[in-house]
């Protein structure tokens, strides 16, 4: 999922977000008649049965205040160091969210991550409670979102920089990505204390939620984290596996940092299917089969690299149609007609739905501000990793068009990490050897987090069992009935599903 959905383990223009934010592509939420048995909760404590870590137990030992914040949700802050080495110095405030358990018996508290990074309480109420009333569903703004968001370039000029071309095609194409990349890094920096930037790594984060979880009162964490999420929840588990309950990775992130141009190939399979289904259901006249489908698209996509549309006062150029077209991706066959009609529509002279779509993306709202996802986001994912050098994103971006001639070119290389001002880290792949059994769910069909990485996931993490959805989109929980049982089922009493395939 980006802040934006690109970088890091993402290639550069294309979205690892989950399905928060993108659910106006086809009108509705996911949902789910699936009905869910009781059964043994987690055990939850008021104090942790697990050591307090050294310097820490004034964090621990706080207890949140709860009070209404409009719409059936209760709203509370907590304190966190910036600095886990240095728990003395400054602090952060963390706001949380809640959604109290309406049925008994309680079960505690189930924390929830809609991926991003960068996504915070703002996505709203995005995640299904259906069957899980027992728990107290809480939500929280991470590290450099909220009362401490990173901040970066002001409307204006976040406008300008997206408006870049992200695909270069010669050397001095090149050279203006990588202004472009460094105007934007140097501007993050300039607006945001180096001390900040240098502490939002998705590992803090980690240390960040096991406070949360005992700020709430719960002995061990129960938790769903979905695209980027996944990763969170995957190191949570790495850092503090005594303390883990039941943790869902739904659509897994690479958490091996080593994989990141399959997202290309994954997006690209993802265009081809909008492709066949556009040719063989006569859907569209842009082709009788699929290949002529793409040809025709991807000859319309190049024609925008030279001629932009016009939206008003903005433009539709190539790399913004292009982050268009993978919105409409992410909710599988349901964003198909949508991405049907943005393309019509703007080869008609009239871009603006396409334009909307990478918006929502890019985290930009109608007022034309922007969300903390560009910013937090763009931090996180370069302080997760090490920063490659323009060689390498090169490199890199070259081994992507090779698997993915039209989306993995569009999608251009990773240049802002190289331009980032703080100290690049080695990557640290987690592999919870001694946590209780983890449950990974993968969509065969999955534009923004490819089937692999949920394989790998479940390879790497010692306990995790993986759950197939032989389906498309992005984010399974909430598409089948079969998957929305299994995740309920091992959130109420750990029962792996028996069957290791949905449909």
């Amino acid at each position: 999922m980006r802040p934006d959905g690109r970088r890091a383990h993402y290639p550069r223009r294309l979205a690892a977000v989950a399905l928060a934010g993108l659910l106006w592509l086809t009108g509705c939420a996911p949902t789910s008649t699936s009905s869910t048995s009781s059964s043994n909760a987690p055990t939850t404590s008021a104090s942790a049965s697990a050591s307090v870590p050294a310097g820490l137990a004034s964090f621990y030992s706080q207890r949140l205040t709860w009070t209404p914040c409009g719409q059936g949700h209760e709203c509370a802050t907590a304190s966190v160091p910036l600095d886990y080495a240095d728990p003395t110095g400054p602090t952060l405030t963390l706001n949380l969210k809640r959604i109290k358990a309406t049925q008994t018996p309680r079960a505690g508290t189930l924390f929830a991550n809609p991926g991003g990074p960068g996504v915070g309480t703002d996505a709203g109420d995005w995640f299904d409670r259906t069957g899980l009333e027992q728990y107290d569903l809480v939500t929280w703004d991470p590290r450099g979102t909220g009362t401490n968001p990173v901040v970066c370039a002001d409307a204006a000029a976040t406008d300008q920089y997206l408006a870049t071309d992200f695909s270069p095609d010669d050397p001095a194409e090149e050279n203006a990505l990588s202004n472009a990349e460094k105007f934007f890094a140097d501007s993050c920096l300039a607006h945001t204390s180096r001390e900040h930037l240098e502490h939002v790594s998705t590992a803090e984060n980690a240390r960040d939620l096991d406070i949360l979880r005992a700020a709430v009162g719960d002995e061990k964490l129960t938790f769903y984290g979905a695209s980027y999420g996944t990763l969170l929840g995957a190191l949570y588990a790495d850092l503090f596996p005594g303390r883990v309950a039941r943790i869902v990775l739904d659509s897994p992130v690479d958490v091996t940092g080593a994989e990141a141009v399959k997202q290309s190939a994954a997006m690209e399979a993802s265009l081809r299917s909008f492709a066949a289904w556009c040719a063989s259901e006569g859907q569209c006249g842009w082709g009788s089969d699929a290949d002529g489908v793409t040809r025709a698209l991807q000859t319309w996509l190049t024609s925008l690299d030279a001629a932009p549309l016009a939206v008003n006062d903005r433009v539709l150029t190539q790399s913004l149609a292009a982050l268009g077209v993978t919105a409409f991706l992410y909710p599988g066959r349901t964003g198909w007609p949508g991405l049907r009609d943005a393309i019509t529509a703007a080869t008609h002279g009239n871009p603006t739905l396409l334009l909307t779509a990478a918006d929502t993306l890019d985290g930009r709202r109608p007022d034309g501000t922007y969300s903390s996802q560009l910013a937090a986001g763009s931090a996180i994912l370069c302080a997760d990793r090490p920063h490659p050098t323009t060689k390498e994103a090169l490199a890199t971006w070259k081994t992507a068009q090779a698997q993915a001639p039209v989306l993995g070119y569009l999608a251009g290389p990773d240049l802002l990490c190289t331009a980032w001002p703080t100290p690049q880290r080695p990557w640290t792949t987690p592999h919870a050897t001694t946590a209780p059994p983890i449950l990974v769910v993968g969509a065969t069909g999955d534009p923004a987090t490819p089937y692999a990485w949920a394989q790998t996931t479940a390879a790497t993490l010692a306990t995790a069992r993986l759950l197939t959805y032989d389906g498309q989109g992005h984010v399974s929980y909430g598409r089948s009935d079969c998957v929305d049982q299994a995740v309920r089922d091992y959130l109420h009493d750990g029962t792996i599903p028996d069957a290791a395939l949905c449909r």
